[in-house]
């Protein structure tokens, strides 16, 4: 039986190395809205619908502007307000994100308004992997903390950064909420991406308003990053950097594992930028008199970061600074990795296991040891990887782990010259035999029997274990509901990813 917490990172695991971001549809409404009365809008299934609201004048806005919803066949939701904050003014809405698979939204105003309502239908595909770095560190020993870079959340490279941004030197740390509501099955990098699109396609800005955001499971994603200024404190931008929690914290609070972060983040940030999270001084740029780490509405006349959130500042600020005289203790690098070529032509990694580690992250450089590239990513419990896909030539290795949201410095480096005669085939991809209509599953091309795996549905949560070690299983009926799903197997020390439709 798989130990819940290990099935827990493994579904985070799935999320963060097996998804690609895409937006793969645009439409556009034009939506006449009589007082009180509802207008229906249908849109193609997909992993994520964000929604804007626009009207003509910056002087007249709706009063009130509601939102329902329904996913495939299912009931509407009850009527939700959408929120009319707009950081960029009063001409939009904040933006709406509702989870995958709803088929059909109703909007409606309590007055006659002419409102264009815009939708993006965000999808994953098979591609493309999420990568940890580390923030930069200039002048705090501290460990740093992990976040995802934008190149995971914008794959395909159109979300470029500022040419010239303003450089930002923070004094001051803002907190923000996202304002949309999320569902759990929500593939957080599909938010981010589609913040990114709505702070530069509505608002008009040249990037992504944020520096950082915090989803609610703990990741840390990266924004317009520490250096630069960003757009995101009631026009008063200088000398402030925000951090965004993903998530409507009105009324409910944000989970334990997003506050532990914000704090991780928060202690990081004021060592590296000698910020005071708990002082107070005046901030030129908005006249008013702000604390080291304040909230958006402490700037401006606005519901941000929302009540249930805001409470809390107290207690970040108290969590800050209990790390901070508890002093910096530097994570240890993993040790002693070697390599070594296998019979079969594959590399084959060793390391001393490192204790408390949640995932250990493998990179490769071929030729000259200062290109490295991520190429997999283990549980922290491993000390062994295979590397198949190496060629031929000159691969050096690193390691580093990944520990309660930090990363740790690099192991030593490891070489190991693959001659052309060496070098191992093309990487195993291991596929469904046939789609599991009689909830019959199969997996062909497997090199080494099952040691564990898992079903986990499309957001990464894991929904089925399946036991043995043959690479053969029956479902019962009733154990998964019609849809896609990842099958998970851990074989010859590697983790492998097979997409499923099931069909009952």
């Amino acid at each position: 039986m798989l130990n819940k917490s290990l099935l827990t990172l493994l579904s985070v695991w799935l999320v963060l190395c097996c998804t690609q971001v895409t937006a793969q549809y645009a439409q556009e409404f034009k939506v006449n809205l009589a007082a009180n009365k509802s207008k229906i809008i249908n849109v193609p299934v997909g992993g994520l619908q964000a929604l804007t609201a626009e009207w003509k004048s910056s002087i007249q806005r709706p009063t009130t502007l509601q939102y329902r919803y329904a996913k495939r066949n299912k009931s509407l939701t009850a009527w939700t307000n959408w929120s009319l904050e707009n950081e960029a003014g009063a001409s939009a809405a904040s933006l709406l994100t509702l989870p995958g698979h709803v088929r059909r939204i109703e909007v409606k105003s309590t007055s006659e308004f002419d409102v264009t309502i815009r939708a993006l239908t965000y999808n994953e595909t098979e591609q493309g992997s999420k990568r940890f770095s580390a923030l930069e560190a200039n002048s705090c020993p501290c460990p740093a903390p992990a976040v995802i870079d934008r190149n995971s959340w914008c794959p395909n490279g159109d979300c470029p950064i500022v040419d010239t941004p303003t450089p930002l030197d923070p004094e001051y740390l803002i907190v923000h909420h996202s304002a949309g509501n999320l569902s759990a099955d929500v593939d957080y990098a599909l938010v981010v991406r589609a913040i990114y699109d709505f702070h530069v396609n509505t608002n008009g800005w040249s990037d992504i308003g944020y520096n950082l955001l915090v989803a609610p499971d703990g990741t840390v994603y990266e924004g317009r990053g520490t250096a630069a200024q960003g757009a995101h404190f009631c026009g008063a931008n200088a000398g402030t950097l925000g951090v965004c929690m993903l998530g409507n914290f009105v009324d409910q609070a944000p989970a334990t594992t997003a506050m532990s972060a914000l704090t991780t983040l928060g202690y990081f940030l004021s060592c590296e930028f000698d910020i005071d999270v708990n002082s107070t001084a005046a901030h030129q740029p908005s006249g008013k008199t702000l604390t080291g780490l304040a909230g958006h509405r402490d700037g401006c006349s606005t519901a941000c970061p929302g009540e249930q959130l805001y409470v809390q500042l107290d207690e970040v600020r108290a969590n800050i600074t209990t790390r901070i005289d508890a002093g910096c203790q530097a994570l240890e690098a993993p040790q002693d990795l070697s390599a070594s070529a296998l019979s079969d032509g594959a590399v084959g990694l060793d390391w001393e296991a490192y204790t408390g580690a949640s995932r250990i992250i493998i990179e490769r450089s071929i030729s000259v040891p200062s290109s490295y590239e991520p190429i997999a990513e283990v549980d922290g419990s491993l000390a062994m990887y295979t590397d198949r896909t190496a060629p031929s030539g000159a691969n050096y290795y690193r390691i580093r782990a990944l520990v309660d949201g930090e990363l740790s410095g690099f192991s030593n480096e490891a070489l190991l010259a693959v001659s052309s005669s060496e070098a191992g085939p093309p990487s195993v991809r291991p596929r469904l035999a046939r789609n599991p209509v009689r909830g019959q599953i199969e997996i062909k091309d497997l090199v080494a029997p099952v040691d564990m795996a898992f079903i986990s549905d499309v957001s990464g949560r894991t929904v089925l274990e399946l036991n043995g070690t043959t690479p053969r299983w029956n479902l019962n009926p009733g154990q998964l509901a019609r849809g896609k799903y990842w099958i998970m197997i851990f074989s010859g020390n590697e983790w492998y990813t097979v997409p499923m439709e099931y069909m009952p």
